[in-house]
């Protein structure tokens, strides 16, 4: 293997009206304007679309889970957050809506095709396993600079606090929907939207350009600064694995063995002493680190060019490229709506 599996186009369907645009010149009569302002005007229909499905997912998001337990409710004698199935249940059909809803609507108004511009091919797994020791490895730094980032922020007092997931007690059947909905629904879910249905739609403006974009829009929405950072690392990995193996595949083992063992490491310290839990989990993330470089060192020398990405054959520079798209009005948006929430998870100490 000496480069990307890459064998068919990537996505570039483009709106019918930037298609056929056409403008009067003087002497030569109606012309197509010139590629790059096609390329701008593509950007920013892109930009505004990704940057108002972003602003409907998180709007869903605050009232979807209230409207679910309401509805629920009326059915349910008692209070539904006393009863953990129910609640992992009520988790796992507004995590559905949330996301799948927008994102699906993404996919329709960008016309893109869910069959075939997605690759379902099998991965290849002489790179695809030595990637997910990658990924491990990388979660690892992205957990550093999360601590960094506490850190810092405690200087002002203030305390970024995680997402309230309700981790189970004991092992039944919430414990099962715990686990579905931490590590198998996101490592399919997550990436049939971030590495499938967005990174496809912008890899017309170029590889990296496409892993950019894709990872910063998955870690918007994580809505925290706990896990924005290694949410942001983890997407520019397997997007970056994906995309080399030519399939999507690649990228939902990687997300489900991360968030898996991440599942796995929680339950084992619920049986386990502090002192011992936390002897346990510094030497499980230290193999983690260790497993991460071996594995990257055996790809880069058993693969020719395997940390290169293709040069972007695009009228735009990369600068030009980030700039028109994150200054579209949805981009900004979407910006204030993560500050907004984002601030919501800091918790002021006294």
């Amino acid at each position: 293997m000496t480069g990307f599996k890459e064998k068919t186009q990537p996505f570039t369907e483009r709106p019918e009206s930037l298609q056929n645009d056409s403008s009067n010149v003087c002497g030569y009569g109606f012309t197509p304007p010139p590629k790059d302002v096609i390329e701008k005007r593509n950007l920013r229909y892109t930009g505004n679309m990704i940057g108002f499905v972003v602003v409907i997912s998180f709007g869903l998001m605050q009232i979807m889970p209230g409207t679910l337990q309401a509805i629920a409710g009326s059915f349910v004698e008692g209070s539904i957050r006393s009863n953990a199935f129910a609640v992992q249940l009520l988790n796992m059909c507004s995590y559905l809506l949330c996301l799948l809803t927008p994102f699906l609507l993404y996919a329709v108004l960008m016309k893109f095709p869910l069959r075939t511009g997605i690759h379902y091919r099998k991965p290849d797994f002489g790179v695809a396993v030595p990637a997910m020791l990658i990924g491990l490895g990388v979660s690892m730094v992205g957990t550093t600079f999360s601590s960094m980032l506490s850190g810092i922020f405690s200087w002002f007092r203030l305390v970024p606090i995680t997402p309230n997931f309700s981790t189970p007690t004991g092992f039944d059947a919430s414990t099962v929907l715990y686990i579905i909905n931490i590590a198998i629904l996101p490592a399919l879910v997550e990436e049939l939207i971030f590495r499938g249905i967005i990174m496809q739609t912008l890899r017309k403006f170029g590889d990296g350009f496409a892993l950019l974009v894709s990872s910063v829009v998955f870690a918007v929405m994580h809505r925290n600064l706990v896990q924005g950072p290694n949410a942001f690392l983890m997407g520019l990995v397997i997007g970056y694995f994906v995309m080399y193996t030519g399939s999507i595949w690649t990228g939902v083992l990687m997300h489900f063995i991360n968030n898996g063992l991440t599942v796995a490491i929680t339950l084992l310290m619920l049986v386990l002493d502090p002192r011992t839990a936390t002897i346990v989990e510094n030497v499980i993330y230290l193999l983690y680190i260790v497993a991460g470089v071996l594995a990257a060192l055996y790809l880069a020398r058993r693969y020719k060019n395997m940390f290169t990405l293709r040069r972007s054959k695009t009228e735009l520079g990369e600068r030009q490229k980030c700039r028109t798209l994150f200054l579209t009005f949805g981009m900004l948006l979407a910006g204030v709506m993560t500050i907004v929430l984002t601030a919501g998870y800091f918790q002021r100490l006294s």
